[in-house]
């Protein structure tokens, strides 16, 4: 499969039993799509991690600093909260 939406498509139509997605496409699914009967059956915290991709070493060192720091800001101030009920209907950063 593809998309989300092809995989959710063949649950809703009996051809799948289950789909594997993170929570974030899902609830960013059902926001597009607040009607759609289906529902989170099982959930592993290892396979939900969201990441901003960086290069390793030096060079990025001060960047990674700032990313990280403005994601606790963000958090400590409900500003992630906020975001993530915005676009996701739920809050997905805790």
């Amino acid at each position: 499969m593809d998309t989300l939406d092809e995989t959710i498509t063949m649950v809703l139509q009996g051809r799948a039993d289950a789909t594997l997605n993170a929570d974030q496409s899902f609830f960013d699914y059902l926001r597009e799509h607040p009607d759609a009967e289906i529902k989170i059956v099982a959930e592993t915290e290892e396979a939900n991690a969201i990441a901003i991709p960086m290069r390793k070493g030096q060079e990025t060192a001060s960047l990674r600093a700032v990313v990280n720091q403005a994601i606790l800001d963000l958090k400590a101030d409900g500003t992630l909260s906020q975001l993530s009920e915005t676009y996701f209907g739920t809050d997905i950063s805790k």
